[in-house]
């Protein structure tokens, strides 16, 4: 994959060279254009002369044909040298040769078929190997007597074709010279180009460089470390905001990573000291053995085993390898059915169970995850509920909320509510409960495309499960 230095320098290299190219081509074209245009318009006021000489003195003393080329010789002496570089021939209308110049020799100008009476302008190269403009016209045979013309004239009856050429030999060679001369320049343009699109492109590109270079020193220790944009460019300001942000982020990553190994050890560590102790004691005291350890080992291993499955659980939703199994679920059943495993932990605290719902209300969702959520939203409310009071649950077509007293939760705590392991410093000291519902609750309703948010008001703790 070509670097951004390397597309930078083919596309302007490029553009430069069909601009190069393009400029080359216009003048060569304009001056070659220009230069057939100076001879097309001296071959016009040549074809004017012949015309008047040949045949516009009809009236004068010398009438005839022999009279009209020697005017024509004499005005045009040039087409007559032999060395000379400008040709006619003349065809009477019979197609005969009538006049030619001396200076073609052997060669003969082409006869062109021409209709009409507009000059007829073509490049050809005679049989000599002489490049030439040609230039053909017809003109009407004067009468050779008297004033009114009833004459023939040498060139006979009918209209008569003359053509007019000038070599072009020595045009051909200056336009060669400017051709080569452009292709030099061309050339030379093309290396100073090269040198000053790699010097500017070597500089435009030195604070990605630096940036690249910065970006190589990060690692996990130096996450707190920012990106210096005062000196960057205007365009590489969003790239550095953007890297300053993504560097915030990943700081708190790695923060809760090591929170969350921290307190995984420290969850982890109790029961096992537990288990420990009870191995110990069994052991140093085989016949003094309490009969409830087996429950109690039993009881640990299950809050242990809890503890992995929802870790499990909470890491499968968080990579999104979790398949969604669509149902439909009956909301005020699945409460309920939710509640069970609470119920003796509702009689003894007196809570008030307020359901409202509408009936036969039921929402289309995956049942397995709809349930994770509900049960660790409604044992967390039972758990932290003050005895007496009540909890409220109101079921929507396309919300949950569920409220219940929490006179010790404070706005400060409410944004780590669903962080993993996060308890209040008043129920750190009860085992039962990992830190994890909420978490997991929370990565449950992403995955069913819902959102769950928490609110506290007037000492009421509400968290609102609302399709996003």
């Amino acid at each position: 994959m070509r670097s951004i230095k390397q597309r930078l320098m083919l596309w302007l290299l490029a553009g430069l060279a069909v601009l190069w190219c393009g400029t080359g081509a216009g003048i060569y074209f304009s001056v070659r254009h220009s230069l057939y245009q100076s001879i097309d318009t001296a071959l016009a006021l040549d074809a004017r002369l012949a015309r008047f000489t040949a045949f516009g003195d009809s009236d004068s003393d010398d009438g005839t044909a022999r009279g009209r080329g020697q005017r024509l010789q004499d005005r045009l002496a040039d087409y007559h040298d032999p060395q000379g570089r400008s040709f006619y021939q003349v065809w009477n209308g019979q197609g005969e040769v009538s006049e030619r110049s001396e200076s073609l020799g052997d060669a003969t100008l082409p006869k062109l078929d021409i209709s009409g009476n507009d000059p007829v302008f073509s490049s050809t190269v005679l049989a000599d190997g002489r490049a030439v403009r040609l230039m053909s016209f017809r003109t009407a045979a004067a009468g050779g007597g008297g004033p009114k013309g009833k004459g023939k004239g040498r060139h006979g009856a009918g209209s008569s074709l003359i053509a007019l050429a000038k070599e072009t030999s020595e045009m051909e060679g200056t336009l060669a010279s400017l051709l080569g001369g452009i292709g030099i320049a061309g050339l030379l343009a093309a290396a100073g180009t090269f040198f000053l699109v790699t010097m500017t492109l070597r500089h435009g590109l030195r604070p990605l460089k630096t940036l690249s270079e910065q970006t190589r020193n990060i690692d996990a220790p130096s996450l707190k470390a920012r990106f210096d944009a005062t000196p960057a460019p205007a365009e590489l300001q969003p790239i550095y905001a953007a890297l300053n942000e993504l560097l915030h982020r990943l700081e708190q990553g790695f923060e809760r990573e090591r929170r969350f190994s921290a307190d995984l050890a420290h969850e982890m560590r109790t029961p096992v000291a537990e288990l420990k102790m009870l191995g110990e004691v069994a052991l140093k005291w085989p016949d003094q053995t309490d009969p409830e350890l087996p429950a109690h080992t039993l009881a640990i291993a299950a809050q242990l085993e809890n503890l992995i499955e929802a870790l499990l659980t909470l890491a499968r939703l968080e990579s999104g390898e979790t398949a969604l199994q669509l149902s439909t679920v009956a909301l005020s059943a699945l409460c309920h059915e939710c509640l069970q495993p609470c119920a003796e932990k509702v009689e003894a605290k007196q809570l008030d169970l307020h359901l409202r719902s509408e009936p036969g209300l039921s929402m289309e969702t995956d049942a397995r995850l709809l349930r994770i959520i509900l049960s660790n939203l409604l044992t967390n409310a039972v758990e932290y509920a003050p005895a007496s009071t009540r909890i409220e649950i109101e079921l929507d077509p396309d919300s949950i909320t569920i409220a219940n007293g929490a006179p010790d939760m404070t706005q400060q705590n409410l944004p780590h509510l669903f962080d993993r392991f996060w308890r209040a410093e008043h129920s750190r000291s009860n085992s039962a409960h990992s830190g994890l519902g909420l978490a997991l609750a929370r990565q449950a309703a992403s995955a069913i495309g819902y959102r769950l948010d928490a609110s506290l008001s007037g000492g009421v703790l509400s968290f609102m499960l609302k399709k996003c």
